[in-house]
């Protein structure tokens, strides 16, 4: 009778946390693991934690690196989660990457095209990238993104 309770209990919860998933996905018929992590079927990833939902892009690819995995991260950001060191950069991550712009963490890059347009300031770009100007260890790569930072390749790259 225990074991039977138990189940129902579990079952309850699952309908309680489940939420759905953000615009432009959609969801599997299984949810997350009990950890928050994996889902049970490939190409789906978690969001809202654990018993959480399962999603993918509706077009049938998987998740961009800068994609939010839980419906709560403009409250979360709203409260500090973005910017408060307590917060990991994995933290970030793993739960809200497009709201937090976190691409990476290591090494550390926003999302592209978040917030800045990605654009040349120079107009000598057009004849600086033909000669190896983006390859060159002369320049720093602060260098590089600054002038050239769209024909370099380097809008989500951190310097």
């Amino acid at each position: 009778m225990k074991t039977l309770f138990f189940v129902i209990s579990i079952l309850a919860l699952a309908s309680l946390t489940l939420a759905a998933c953000p615009a432009g996905y959609v969801a599997d018929s299984l949810p997350c693991d009990m950890t928050g992590t994996m889902c049970p079927n490939a190409g789906f990833t978690c969001f809202n934690g654990a018993m959480g939902d399962c999603c993918k892009a509706a077009g049938g690819g998987g998740l961009t690196p800068c994609a939010d995995k839980s419906t709560s991260c403009a409250t979360w950001k709203a409260n500090g989660f973005c910017t408060n060191s307590f917060y990991t950069c994995t933290d970030r991550l793993n739960s809200c990457a497009l709201t937090c712009n976190v691409a990476s963490c290591s090494p550390q890059a926003t999302c592209p095209n978040v917030g800045v347009p990605c654009v040349d300031s120079d107009s000598r770009c057009a004849t600086w990238v033909p000669n190896g100007f983006c390859k060159s260890s002369f320049y720093s790569c602060s260098n590089r993104k600054t002038s050239c930072a769209k024909s370099c390749g380097l809008c989500s790259t951190t310097c």
